[in-house]
């Protein structure tokens, strides 16, 4: 075998570890089986690379033979997330939003097509919304997504639009394209963006944008609470306090 076959042979068996490994983070745990079916790949080649990843502690086995993701993937994600600039800037925003308020607040992080959670502060209160951090924040039917996607350029937007499934979580989601563009364009407008119970019913949100030096969007703080508490009211302060907030913090960060 060849030096530059064996390199092309390394690189393709650390694509299939890394491509289990995030289907693994995806799913609460899998057996063998279960991530041979899901990824096409023979179960004595998914055994193998599994029994890698165990033996690096990126994962591993349980009482009953299933896998999961382990502390390793978690303390880099930590090391990772701490070397955002975004994140570190707004943590004392957060408290302070979380203080006034008592709801959830919400960082999220625009990630070269996608709006992840990338830090929150929980409420106190009994019923609460808990996105958890890492995941993504889908673009049609919360506010965090709508508002980062309301700020690319048209571009850009366009292209994501046109590999994007709108899907419907509840009688309220948006689930026409059409339909989204309206709504982006209001968000523009107003400087913020709603999620009237679209992800979840009787949960409601309100987000602001927040941008980088360069006047790209970078990410954006979002505060959600239960329907029957998010009343005009709360909401008038929400969208007052959030604008404000995310025009400090992308100042902070060198936007004009």
């Amino acid at each position: 075998m060849t030096e530059e076959k064996q390199n092309r042979q390394l690189a393709s068996t650390l694509l299939k570890g890394l491509n289990m490994l995030e289907l693994l983070a995806a799913n609460k745990e899998l057996s063998v089986t279960e991530v041979s079916r899901l990824t096409g790949q023979s179960r004595s080649s998914c055994h193998r690379l599994l029994a890698t990843l165990e033996a690096g502690d990126y994962i591993y086995k349980t009482d009953n033979h299933r896998y999961r993701v382990g502390l390793k993937v978690l303390e880099l994600a930590g090391k990772i997330s701490r070397e955002i600039p975004i994140k570190k800037a707004a943590a004392p925003y957060l408290q302070t939003l979380a203080a006034k308020f008592r709801e959830t607040i919400n960082l999220g992080y625009w990630d070269g097509g996608k709006v992840i959670h990338l830090d929150k502060v929980e409420s106190n209160e009994i019923l609460t919304s808990d996105p958890r951090i890492g995941s993504e924040a889908l673009g049609h039917c919360t506010a965090l997504g709508k508002v980062c996607l309301a700020f690319l350029n048209q571009q850009a937007l366009e292209a994501l639009l046109d590999r994007y499934h709108f899907t419907a979580l509840t009688p309220h989601t948006i689930t026409s394209r059409m339909e989204f563009l309206e709504e982006l364009k209001e968000v523009r407008e107003q400087g913020f963006a709603l999620d009237k119970e679209e992800l979840s019913l009787g949960l409601k949100c309100v987000a602001a944008p927040i941008f980088d030096f360069s006047g790209q969007i970078t990410g954006a703080i979002s505060i959600s609470a239960p329907a029957a508490r998010m009343e005009e009211s709360l909401l008038e302060k929400a969208v007052t306090s959030l604008t404000e907030t995310c025009r400090k913090l992308s100042r902070e960060l060198g936007a004009k």
